[in-house]
This record gives structure tokens, C-alpha cells and sequence, in this order.
């Protein structure tokens, strides 16, 4: 849908002076981001190509493209969103959840992106008789895989672990975070290798959240709306009750030992990642004051007797 809303914007451009006009300011914005970082803009690439760049890069998330020259030579850039790299690695995640700081710096993690991203340029071939969703997620988790892998053998296992963590994370507590981009679940955070997805792994994916809330609420004795919200604003303590719930029995056995793989794979992810619900502040208790058994003498009584005018005052 995206793509066709730009084609829709760029269609007719020649015969167009707008279109024309949003054509050639578009590209020469993408020209001064190519200068902006160091790069001479590349020869033979139209400006409607570098405005259609730009386009993408202005309206969707980060993303690998192509420009392509006059001769059909494939330059491949990197897009993304003009913000922070870390909000941009956990965008989508409320800030109630209590999520930790990520490891790594803001260079770091656009290093992070633009491999992610880079490395969909290289993925052309799709497996036949499964979802797409399934060759989706096959492409994410691979090219999670390599910027995980690089992440170690750089020495920064700490934010390989966080980009594992966020993955699992997203699926459940970002809206509108779908299945296909769900790789945590199936990366080893040993050597951060993956596993090819099949179709039963998105099927157990997109019922993931529904299935543990509806063993949370079996396990407290609540209705599904309770452990929804538990699952919103005190997921540590979903968790604790989630890994008690599997210990007595509360999934279903039809699930499978997937969806229970799956399950533990989140629960560690909300131990290392999100700060535990503080304990709750109970009030100190204030012995109760006794009244004296015999008055004072007189002239203590004179002394500390309030002036009429202060007790006014009070």
C-alpha cells in the first residue's frame, strides 16, 4: 500500500510542474543527506529515483532499497527515520513498561540497523508452500542473526542479548507489532544462529499473548481483562505468575511444547530486560500516644499553656 501511495504521488511527474516541482526537492533533499554523511551522491541515478528514495525514508520505518542508475546498475542504501537509533530499536514499546536503558550507543545502534537492513538486499529467495508471513519472519530473523552475530565478535554481547530481548518484547507489548518480525523466539542467544520458522511457529506466535493471559487469568482466578492489564503494567509480576501457572498444569497440553518453549523464552527476556514492580511502601507504624495519669504540677500547667492569641494562630 505504501509503494502504490508513492507511485500514486510520483505518477505523471513529467507532465505534472507540482509533481515536478516535489520531484526535484525531494532529490536534492536526498542529495544533501548523501553529503550530509560523507557520501558523493551516486552517478547515473535520476532524480525521480533519488525523490522516490527520499519518499521511503520520510515515511516508513528503516528499510533497505535500491537506486537503480540509467544502465540498471543496483546501488543498495539504507533508510531510516530521522530520530534516535535506540527509539527507533524500541519504538512501539510504552514507557510503562519499565524497560531497562539499552546497552550501546546511538552509533552503535545505527551501526545495529544498517546491517539488519543491508542484509535484506541479499535475500532473494523465498521458500515455496509456506506463509509469506513465515518467509517474512525467515528474512527478519536472518538478517537478525548477522547483526547479532557482529555484535559479539565486536565484544558487545550486552547489546546483542538487548536486540534478542526487544525482538521477543515487541511481539507482545507494541501495537500493531506482528508475528513476521518476532525473531527472538527462534535466535539461540548462545551463538545467536536461528532457526528456519515453519508455518505452526506463526500460528503459535499470533495466539503467543492470548494463550499466556488467558493461563494468567486461570491462575489467579480472575477474568481475562484483569490479567490483561497485569500483563500491561506490571509484566514482571505476569511473569512470575506465567512460570507458576506452567508448573501446575495451567496451558493446555494441545498448545504444544512450542508454545511452552516460547513462553519461557519471554519470560526471560521480561527478567533481563524490564525493572521488577516495586515492592509496595507500607506505612510505618506510630505508637499510639498515652494520656497522662495525673496532672502536672501548676506551674508546668502556666508554662506550656499556649497564649490565647497563638492558639488562635494554630
Amino acid at each position: 500500500a505504501q509503494a502504490q501511495s508513492i507511485d500514486g504521488i510520483m505518477q505523471g511527474a513529467a507532465n505534472d510542474p507540482v509533481k515536478a516541482s516535489l520531484t526535484s526537492d525531494l532529490a536534492q533533499e536526498a542529495k544533501k543527506q548523501f553529503t550530509a554523511q560523507g557520501i558523493t551522491t551516486p552517478s547515473g541515478v535520476s532524480d525521480m529515483a533519488l525523490a522516490e528514495a527520499a519518499l521511503k525514508a520520510a515515511t516508513n520505518g528503516p528499510q533497505a532499497i535500491e537506486l537503480k542508475t540509467a544502465d540498471g546498475t543496483a546501488i543498495p542504501i539504507v533508510t531510516r527515520p530521522e530520530m534516535d537509533a535506540k527509539a527507533v530499536m524500541t519504538s512501539g514499546l510504552p514507557a510503562s513498561l519499565g524497560l531497562k536503558e539499552l546497552p550501546g550507543t546511538s552509533a552503535d545502534w545505527d551501526q545495529v540497523i544498517a546491517e539488519h537492513e543491508g542484509r535484506h538486499i541479499s535475500q532473494k529467495t523465498d521458500r515455496p508452500n509456506v506463509m509469506e508471513t513465515t518467509n517474512e519472519l525467515t528474512r527478519e530473523a536472518s538478517s537478525d542473526s548477522f547483526a547479532m552475530q557482529n555484535l559479539k565478535a565486536q565484544g558487545k554481547l550486552d547489546m546483542a542479548e538487548a536486540m534478542l530481548d526487544i525482538r521477543m518484547l515487541k511481539v507482545i507489548h507494541a501495537d500493531g507489532e506482528s508475528a513476521d518480525h518476532a525473531t527472538g523466539y527462534l535466535i539461540d542467544p548462545k551463538d545467536f544462529s536461528y532457526r528456519t520458522p515453519t508455518d505452526n511457529d506463526i500460528g503459535t506466535l499470533m495466539s503467543l499473548k492470548a494463550t499466556m493471559i488467558d493461563a494468567v487469568a486461570k491462575q489467579k482466578g480472575t477474568g481475562r481483562d484483569a490479567a490483561t492489564e497485569l500483563l500491561s503494567t506490571k509484566p514482571a509480576e505476569f511473569s512470575t505468575t506465567l512460570k507458576t501457572a506452567i508448573a501446575e498444569g495451567k496451558v493446555p497440553k494441545s498448545e504444544g511444547p512450542t508454545t511452552i518453549e516460547f513462553m519461557n523464552k519471554y519470560m526471560d527476556a521480561v527478567e533481563r530486560r524490564i525493572e521488577a514492580s516495586p515492592a509496595p511502601q507500607v506505612a510505618p507504624s506510630v505508637a499510639p500516644t498515652v494520656a497522662p495519669t495525673s496532672p502536672p504540677p501548676a506551674s508546668d500547667t502556666r508554662s506550656q499553656a499556649p497564649a490565647q492569641d497563638d492558639v488562635a494562630a494554630r
